[in-house]
């Protein structure tokens, strides 16, 4: 199944370097060709940053859409993997410093990436991240945009054995012991579309494992779209987290850093 995606590079790198996969949300979203800061500044610090609609996302017609249903954890993911090998493959990346990283269901993807294959990607940032897909099942989040009858057709049903043991079979929270390189957390305290809870779980577990894991938690932020400041602080640990793992470049400390604080 061939897939699209949008690839930011750095203006005038042409040899393999730091790489970032970046999932979207949704899943029912989708990558599209605009202008992102975010992109603008991970190409900034040097990496190329490849955001890619894998199956099960919108806009490619209901056939391509349909291809998700029932899919999380194993085709869906299967085409994250693959878009990592495409960059290899074309000269684009160095496959040991290649990251990855979303947000919701992009940080699903993301947690998942860390503990169903091991050695493809070297760092992962997973933020405001679905950890646990019975419990969010459970709590199913409107605001994702996704009616019951699509909540089902993506993730099972609870009411189904098979479906329920699928649901624990690819929830990262149940995988923590494969976890096998580096992984940053983000997650807001506020958040009320993925309880702030399941990355609470997941790192508990993670440092009971003694794996590499690092935390971010904002006090005052729900699911997404930040206050500057705290994106400000986020970008900083970002790059700092990339820049150790990738080996890509970091801006260091900011003198706006001080007034944080005080900007809110």
């Amino acid at each position: 199944m061939g897939l699209s995606a949008i690839l930011t590079r750095a203006k005038g790198v042409d040899a393999a370097g730091p790489a970032i996969v970046y999932i979207h949300g949704g899943p029912a979203s989708l990558a599209q060709y605009e202008y992102d800061h975010w992109f603008q500044f991970l190409a900034n610090r040097g990496y190329s940053v490849l955001s890619v609609n894998f199956r099960g996302s919108a806009g490619y017609g209901k056939a391509f859409q349909a291809a998700g249903f029932r899919a999380f954890g194993r085709a869906m993911q299967d085409d994250i993997v693959d878009a990592a090998q495409w960059l290899v493959d074309q000269g684009i990346a160095d496959p040991d410093a290649i990251g990855v990283m979303g947000a919701s269901y992009g940080g699903y993807a993301s947690a998942l990436a860390m503990t169903r294959d091991a050695g493809v990607f070297a760092a992962a940032v997973p933020e405001v991240a679905m950890l646990d897909v019975v419990s969010q099942t459970q709590f199913r989040p409107y605001s994702w945009g996704l009616s019951l009858a699509y909540w089902t057709r993506y993730f099972c049903d609870l009411e189904v054995p098979q479906d329920l043991e699928d649901m624990n079979t690819y929830s990262p929270i149940n995988q923590v012991a494969n976890l096998s390189d580096p992984v940053l957390m983000i997650a807001g305290r506020q958040d009320q579309v993925v309880g702030v809870e399941q990355t609470e779980r997941f790192v508990q577990a993670a440092q009971d494992a003694g794996k590499d894991i690092e935390t971010l938690y904002f006090d005052d932020e729900c699911h997404w779209d930040y206050h500057w400041t705290n994106n400000v602080i986020r970008a900083r640990r970002v790059e700092d987290f990339l820049a150790k793992h990738l080996g890509g470049r970091s801006g260091g400390w900011d003198m706006i850093e001080t007034a944080l604080p005080y900007l809110k």
